[in-house]
């Protein structure tokens, strides 16, 4: 199950970065092109067991983005990225394990995903993905992607300042923010080491009041 650690930088910087950073990659942009849309798609899926009886049902309301009137590639990119990061892991997980379902269950089991957009602007949009299963374990993930683009930001690539020295910075702050977290835990040497080693510069998100990291609670502690 995910652990949220939660990180408050200096807004003003980060964002003034991020939004510089607009075209990252100026060889494939059209500057005059509008940006994608986002709208919501809801759907389920059910996956039948050898009997013919619905063992798993994938129920998700995830982004879709349009693109009427920016590059069909940038609306096509996030549109595969988000169905094969999300989808599709919990499609084949329903798939793989439909074997297991009981003969005395009498509902199927259930996936649910969906997501809710913490940050959006002209040029960045922030999601966090949540999928839970019907067994009450949940996976939350973000990510943050470049709508000029389409592509998945890295934090690290985003700071003015030398790249190791903006990771290490955030680490330190993490750390910091881990020890407050789990104050009623003793946080080991080893703990604090796995939040350096299973720093995901891609799992964060934006809002308004700072930047937030996701964490996997067991690998802190």
């Amino acid at each position: 199950m995910k652990k949220i650690v939660a990180v408050i930088m200096i807004l003003a910087l980060s964002l003034t970065m991020l939004a510089s950073c607009k075209s990252d990659k100026p060889g494939k942009v059209n500057p005059d092109a509008a940006l994608p849309e986002i709208k919501v798609a809801e759907e389920a899926k059910e996956f039948k067991n050898a009997e013919g009886k619905v063992a798993y049902k994938v129920s998700y309301s995830i982004p879709e983005f349009t693109a009427e009137n920016c590059e069909q590639y940038v609306a096509d990119f996030l549109n595969k990225y988000i169905a094969e990061f999300y989808l599709d892991k919990a499609f084949h997980f329903a798939e793989i394990n439909v074997q297991h379902f009981r003969a005395e269950e009498t509902a199927p089991r259930e996936i649910k995903i969906s997501h809710e957009i913490k940050y959006h602007s002209d040029y960045i949009v922030s999601i966090v993905f949540t999928t839970a299963y019907s067994q009450k374990s949940k996976i939350i993930e973000a990510r943050t992607f470049n709508l000029t683009d389409g592509s998945v930001m890295n934090i690290e690539e985003y700071f003015l300042i030398n790249k190791t020295d903006a990771q290490a910075a955030l680490i330190e702050q993490l750390k910091e923010t881990a020890k407050y977290s789990f104050a009623e835990t003793e946080l080991t040497e080893d703990h604090l080491k796995n939040i350096e080693e299973k720093f995901d510069p891609i799992n964060f998100w934006i809002e308004n009041t700072g930047i937030t990291f996701v964490y996997d609670k067991t690998d802190i502690t």
